[in-house]
């Protein structure tokens, strides 16, 4: 799709960027040490987001530099074992989404009820909030300045 936009537009006219912003994405995977190395690579944080933004917007532009060919050989290699996983996965899993019938896609309730019944269960104040994204993902320190 990028590069229809280019073969229209130019590459002069083209700007490769994430579609919605990091600010709420975590920084890096790096710091997941709990997840299996295979499923590790799944996932894309931040820094991860920015290099494919980056490897993308070098093809477009024609690199042929190394770390880009290094980094899309990368992703074909990940794209395959995710595939081979998928396929040797929880058949009890894959048995019970094939089952999935349009009739479960509907609720049992309209709208009106469900709100009632959720009154009753959760006593909610009449505008419920969340502190979500009233946290600084980060935070800096910085001295104070003497003037």
């Amino acid at each position: 799709m990028a590069q229809k936009a280019v073969d229209v537009l130019t590459v002069d006219r083209v700007i490769v960027a994430t579609s919605s912003s990091l600010l709420h994405t975590p920084v890096s995977i790096a710091s997941e040490t709990k997840l299996p190395a295979e499923q590790k690579d799944w996932f894309s944080f931040a820094l991860e987001k920015a290099g494919e933004v980056a490897t993308i917007a070098a093809v477009l532009s024609g690199s042929q530099d190394s770390k880009v060919s290094a980094a899309l050989e990368a992703n074909k290699t990940a794209i395959a074992k995710r595939r081979a996983f998928e396929r040797n996965s929880n058949d009890a899993v894959r048995k019970r989404v094939a089952a999935i019938t349009p009739d479960m896609l509907h609720r049992k309730h309209p709208f009106p009820i469900r709100r009632e019944a959720q009154k009753k269960q959760l006593n909610l104040p009449k505008f419920p909030t969340t502190t979500i994204g009233s946290f600084p993902v980060c935070s800096y320190h910085i001295k104070p300045r003497v003037v």
